[in-house]
């Protein structure tokens, strides 16, 4: 059951960023999409294994499933959020791109608890809250810095 809600997650979060209607360029976001991975999958290997936070069930459903959100859909998620708010022309847009991606992670983290793939020990809502803005933080800086390198490498010194 884990599995099969990962996947529908998965599909969402691949939905979202690719009908968005401006994206970054091509070699942005392979380089964002690498550094959020490195950035996640270092979080949930301190958090869970290092500091013992919280606990990974260790069956092969649960297991998988829980990396696939931190490989996938934690991952794109994030690039979604990149590309929604490092192309929009309003701050409504940012802004509703910011809280949309903010809701789905926080769901989805907690849709890993409540099937029982994730076990809280020493990790509460206020941890997960601050620990989604910081990544996303350190995501949109990375995106801007990026899309500053690739317009200087381009020549594209405009807006």
């Amino acid at each position: 059951m884990p599995l099969v809600v990962v996947l529908l997650q998965m599909w969402v979060a691949i939905h979202a960023l690719a009908s968005l209607p401006d994206k970054l360029p091509l070699k942005v976001n392979v380089l964002l999409y690498m550094a959020v991975a490195v950035i996640d999958i270092n979080k949930f290997t301190l958090l869970s294994f290092t500091y013992k936070l919280y606990t990974v069930d260790m069956k092969v459903p649960e297991f998988l499933a829980a990396v696939l959100h931190r490989d996938v859909t934690f991952s794109l998620a994030m690039l979604a959020f990149a590309n929604a708010v490092l192309t929009a022309d309003t701050r409504p847009r940012k802004t509703v791109a910011t809280l949309a991606v903010f809701s789905y992670l926080l769901a989805t983290g907690y849709s890993l608890r409540w099937m029982g793939v994730i076990r809280d020990i020493h990790w509460n809502l206020a941890l997960e809250i601050a620990l989604i803005a910081a990544i996303m933080g350190a995501t949109y800086l990375l995106g801007a810095g990026l899309m500053k390198l690739w317009k200087k490498e381009t020549g594209d010194l405009g807006s």
